[in-house]
């Protein structure tokens, strides 16, 4: 094993910290500009969240990107991978002349695997700016370079959020996910990048937008749980049960009723989800991952706010997590609007 040698000038890179809960630890990061470092013998990185869009700082004994593999050495970050006859040997045998690192191509240098950030890798995209280099014409995204505007497509990636940027006539459009052609459009992260998804839809489903929070989805949905009208619903929403959420998917003209099986999400992800009230001034109700402390008190992954500004919560994986100290960071419990869940503020 060797360090991971940066060939050329490596810029230095900051992370954006803050109290954010967390599987492993309660820091909040920029994937866009995080450097992957060591601490106690265990890889640092930020990881993105498919579900929720932000950055959140792992630690673990290795890390593997495309078959390249990271570990701690001496409290440097190292490439684990071998050379054999002039050629890089990935974590499953296999020998190529080069491979996609975190920061650039990976391949052998007399008989060391090292990475070179100034080497962009074969088949890599560059994602522009969006809010300064992206504008729309005749609904079309337009990307503005040293040549003038080129024509980018119909979906662009936020790299800094994983929202979906597209066009609807001139003006240009974000969303958390979106319905085209009766698919759900939506960016998931592969480890490098944010990249555009589409899931279609079956003949016995229908793609629906629908807004919850201060965000707008899609997702794809059997027609048998789709209405026409809301009534009295509205994207408040409510539970029919312990395991049903009725909901509208807008509260403007045209919203269609929504009735979502929380207690088969819950199965599907391998957690125990159920319908509640998640917050009662603007959010409403929601399917929720639920989960209870050592005392039989429940929680959620949403949150709860307690005396003394101390933050509950379940994680991913249904568990009741180690609780946050607001107060202690200099901050507040409370809702965040922009990320529609309890946090410290």
């Amino acid at each position: 094993m060797k360090k991971v040698a940066m060939i050329g000038f490596f810029l230095a890179l900051t992370a954006m910290t803050g109290c954010h809960k967390d599987d492993d630890t309660f820091v909040e990061c920029r994937a866009d500009s995080f450097l992957m470092h060591c601490e106690e013998g265990r890889v640092v990185s930020c990881v993105v969240d498919a579900q929720t869009h932000r950055g959140r700082l792992h630690s673990e004994t290795s890390f593997v990107l495309n078959a390249i593999e990271y570990v701690c050495a001496a409290g440097e970050v190292v490439i684990a991978n071998q050379c054999a006859d002039g050629k890089l040997v990935l974590d499953h045998g296999e020998a190529v002349d080069s491979a996609c690192g975190l920061y650039g191509t990976v391949a052998c240098y007399d008989g060391h695997a090292l990475e070179n950030v100034h080497q962009a890798c074969d088949g890599s995209q560059a994602y522009p700016n969006v809010s300064d280099a992206v504008r729309c014409a005749d609904g079309q995204l337009m990307v503005t370079g040293e040549s003038g505007d080129t024509a980018y497509g119909k979906f662009m990636c936020d790299q800094a959020s994983g929202d979906v940027y597209h066009c609807d006539a001139d003006n240009l459009v974000r969303h958390a996910a979106l319905c085209s052609d009766a698919s759900a459009v939506s960016c998931v992260w592969d480890g490098a990048s944010w990249r555009i998804d589409k899931t279609d839809c079956s003949q016995d489903e229908t793609c629906v937008e629908y807004e919850k929070g201060s965000s707008r989805y899609a997702s794809c949905f059997n027609r048998s749980n789709v209405g026409d009208a809301c009534g009295d619903v509205g994207v408040y929403g409510k539970c029919d049960n312990d395991s049903t959420l009725v909901v509208c998917s807008s509260d403007g003209e045209g919203g269609r009723l929504l009735r979502i099986d929380c207690q088969a999400q819950g199965v599907a992800m391998g957690v125990t989800r159920q319908c509640g009230l998640v917050e009662d001034s603007g959010y409403g109700y929601d399917c929720r991952t639920v989960c209870e402390d050592s005392q039989g008190n429940a929680y959620d992954e949403f949150g709860t706010c307690t005396e003394g500004q101390v933050l509950h919560y379940c994680n991913q994986k249904g568990e009741y997590a180690e609780p946050i100290d607001c107060q202690a960071q200099s901050m507040r419990c409370g809702w965040s609007d922009a990320h529609n869940d309890f946090d410290c503020i």
